[in-house]
């Protein structure tokens, strides 16, 4: 990145520093990619543990003894 901010006309400048600026853009678009997955994974597995949660609560509520 530091061709860059060099000396020299811009073009040039862009074009030397091309495989940097590649770099930076494909370590972003994984960031933005793994990140979605996340945000994905997370709300499907909450969705699906609350689900199991209440089911299990169903299940063991009828077999408590009730005492007054």
């Amino acid at each position: 990145m530091t061709h860059l901010f060099a000396d020299g006309a811009v073009t040039e400048r862009v074009h030397t520093a091309m495989p940097a600026l590649i770099v930076v853009a494909v370590a972003t678009a994984v960031h933005a990619g793994a990140d979605a997955l996340a945000v994905y994974a997370a709300t499907r597995l909450a969705l699906e543990t609350a689900a199991e949660a209440d089911l299990q609560i169903l299940d063991l509520a009828p077999k408590v003894e009730l005492e007054a």
